[in-house]
């Protein structure tokens, strides 16, 4: 499935803003640049909302919310969360997607 804009398939968009949000849960900046200006705004809203539930912070330190993991550095948890759920965060992304785009 192409989306016309840009470019980017709907895979493409999925991987950059999943990315964006492990890095977001991790307390890293992020470029959403490559997506859409129309995308964006929403692109943000999905980030904020999976970062929330894939991690927590206390002190510095990050813990794992979806398997319990940690602590981990930022770089540590931005490493585990790609290697581990990454298709975990990819897969609530694409449903956070469809629903907010087709309702």
């Amino acid at each position: 499935m192409r989306a016309k804009a840009e470019g980017l398939t709907l895979e493409d968009m999925v991987m950059i803003i999943a990315e964006a949000a492990i890095r977001r849960a991790a307390g890293l900046n992020y470029d959403l640049s490559p997506l859409p200006r129309k995308l964006q705004a929403e692109a943000e809203a999905i980030i904020e909302e999976v970062a929330r539930e894939i991690a927590s912070h206390e002190r510095g330190i990050v813990h794992c919310k979806l398997c319990g993991k940690g602590p981990f550095t930022r770089k540590g948890f931005l490493l585990h969360a790609r290697r581990v759920h990454m298709n975990a965060v990819k897969t609530a992304v694409r449903e956070m997607l469809r629903l907010r785009l087709l309702g």
